[in-house]
């Protein structure tokens, strides 16, 4: 493997200083949740022996790792974080790892048979010119592929419930200080088709994935880690009180507890030109 390193830019993802353990963990429950859906969809739009691909915001290396089995020692995989300190021992020989923010740095121009990111662009103020990057690091006839979560129908499947109530009052709350601090956009991923429309893409389509979780799982799991990392910023600012957290904690450690999660929408779309 090797390693191409450019100038950091200041760090913004609201994850960068948890502890190294914890944020393996977090980001593993994450593929567990999202790398089913996210391998049948690059599946689907053929990923083959040979390709130049490139994975933005590639976190523990899990897509790339997977990217780099389907390409082929032919092929390239370039997969880039602002923090690469879970990539470093990404050891295969067809991978390279960059340093890299999309927003601040350039990327290849027409250089990738695929380009693919997800749960990078709504965490972005600026997610215009780095999904306009992506496009144009696409070669003619290439593909880029985004995936983003949309909380919109996040509640409890027993929402009329006393429980259910206040678990699905208490996220909301949490989701809406999310967005109003610029952390993230929890409805994102409902703007994925229509970002794409605007670059003249072809064979484009879009499909959004959801299901029923439940506490103990790896998406429960998974969004309460999120949610203890920004604790007590919550209750600071009132967002959440202690009362709120302790019963979000609960229910997303109760098997027996139901609730929609994330929808992870993806949208696809080819350049025209070139070979398909």
């Amino acid at each position: 493997m090797r390693h191409s390193y450019v100038p950091m830019s200041e760090e913004r993802y609201f994850a960068t200083g948890t502890e190294a353990a914890f944020e393996l963990e977090r980001l593993g429950h994450m593929q567990k949740m999202c790398n089913p859906i996210t391998f049948r969809r690059l599946q689907a739009i053929g990923v083959q022996r040979g390709w130049r691909c490139l994975e933005v915001g590639a976190g523990e290396g899990s897509v790339a790792r997977w990217l780099a089995q389907q390409v082929g020692l032919d092929g390239q995989v370039v997969a880039t974080d602002v923090n690469t300190r879970f990539l470093r021992d990404l050891n295969l020989p067809n991978v390279e790892v960059r340093t890299h923010h999309i927003v601040d740095e350039e990327l290849e121009r027409g250089r990738y048979d695929l380009v693919h990111c997800r749960a990078v662009l709504g965490h972005l103020p600026e997610h215009g010119q780095a999904l306009a990057r992506m496009v144009a690091a696409v070669r003619p006839g290439g593909w880029i592929c985004i995936e983003e979560g949309d909380y919109g129908a996040w509640s409890a499947v027993d929402w009329e419930s006393a429980v259910g109530e206040q678990f699905t009052r208490a996220f909301r709350a949490a989701l809406a200080g999310l967005h109003k601090k610029g952390i993230m956009n929890p409805y994102f991923g409902r703007l994925t088709p229509g970002l794409l429309g605007s670059y003249g893409l072809v064979d484009r389509g879009h499909q959004g994935n959801t299901e029923i979780c439940y506490g103990g799982e790896a998406g429960a799991r998974f969004h309460w880690m999120a949610l203890s990392v920004l604790r007590q910023a919550f209750v600071a600012a009132g967002v959440l009180s202690e009362e709120d957290l302790a019963a979000l904690e609960r229910a997303f450690a109760d098997p027996s507890f139901a609730f929609i999660g994330v929808n992870l929408f993806g949208a696809w779309g080819r350049r025209p030109g070139g070979e398909c």
